[in-house]
């Protein structure tokens, strides 16, 4: 019994060790499937500004964080349940590499721009990893199903002066391998039959910087009827 407790231990303690960096990508593709946001948010905010992450949350919608990430949740449950509308995500790990040099300084650079614009401190990173992934996406609508995988490559950061690891909120899109396939696809879906033939290499040249004036309140009385699922 001594010899299973040790070896138990010694996976456990492995795990904790090497492959701690998977837990955020799993937590997330958890939180994605359960619509679990407060799983994902776990997952990207640093565990030692999560409580000031609540209390701008808090503040900012004059509601508890445990209601508002309920009825957040709530709302798009409806939507799924209403459409009779199913999905999955899955996750599986293909390797890792350790980064640094001037790819640390960037996801540094845009964790601590992200951080900032919520309102909470800027971090410093203590060790990073590209992690290699393949991910499969299904969606259900109604009786028609659509599936579809792809490679790609998410960071995935230590910061300093705080346990754990998370998502890296940075994109190196020239990471993401046939991501961009993967949307496509599901986009093609018959929920989606309208924009069946979008082509999402049309938005290499899309401005953001075009969308700074942009009101989403003139959205409220947007129709999504107008769409035929």
């Amino acid at each position: 019994a001594a010899i299973v407790v040790l070896v138990i231990a010694g996976v456990f303690l492995f795990n904790l060790l090497f492959a701690g960096y998977k837990k955020p990508l799993n937590n997330a593709v958890k939180g994605i499937n359960k619509i679990d946001a407060d799983k994902i948010a776990h997952a990207i905010i640093p565990k030692d500004q999560f409580d000031d992450f609540k209390e701008i949350i808090e503040d900012e919608n004059d509601e508890d964080y445990k209601d508002f990430i309920k009825d957040a949740e709530d709302e798009i449950k409806d939507v799924i349940k209403d459409n009779k509308i199913k999905h999955k995500v899955k996750i599986d790990f293909k390797g890792k590499k350790k980064v640094s040099g001037k790819t640390k300084d960037a996801i540094e650079e845009s964790a601590s721009a992200f951080f900032k614009d919520l309102g909470l401190d800027e971090v410093e990173v203590k060790k990073a990893y590209r992690v290699k992934v393949e991910l499969e996406a299904s969606v259900k609508y109604k009786k028609e199903k659509v599936s579809a995988s792809s490679t790609a490559e998410i960071y995935v950061v230590k910061y300093k002066g705080c346990s754990g690891w998370y998502i890296a909120p940075y994109v190196d899109m020239d990471s993401f391998g046939d991501w961009g396939d993967l949307s496509e696809d599901l986009l093609g879906a018959s929920m989606m039959g309208g924009m069946s033939g979008f082509d999402l290499d049309d938005m290499e040249d899309f401005d953001y910087d075009d969308m700074e004036d942009f009101d989403y309140d003139d959205m409220e009385d947007f129709d999504y009827g107008d769409f035929d699922f």
